[in-house]
């Protein structure tokens, strides 16, 4: 298992989306092509038309990326 090191804003909306028990449409999402290097993967979804990964970035701010079956 590979440790890996949360920064303090991070650390603070992992305790919030265990408190609100991950309902990614509670949150808003900045939907970008790429997560930003050190995110931490909170989840994914699967649609018949595609796939939306969740991420925190390092600020602690939500981002998504999408990926469609014809990319």
């Amino acid at each position: 298992m590979e440790n890996i090191t949360l920064t303090e804003a991070q650390y603070k909306e992992m305790l919030t989306l265990i408190g609100d028990r991950i309902d990614y449409r509670s949150k808003h999402y900045k939907e970008v092509k790429f997560a930003p290097k050190d995110s931490i993967c909170i989840g994914y979804e699967q649609a018949s038309y595609g796939d939306w990964n969740y991420y925190i970035t390092l600020e602690g701010e939500y981002v998504c990326t999408y990926y469609s079956i014809g990319d």
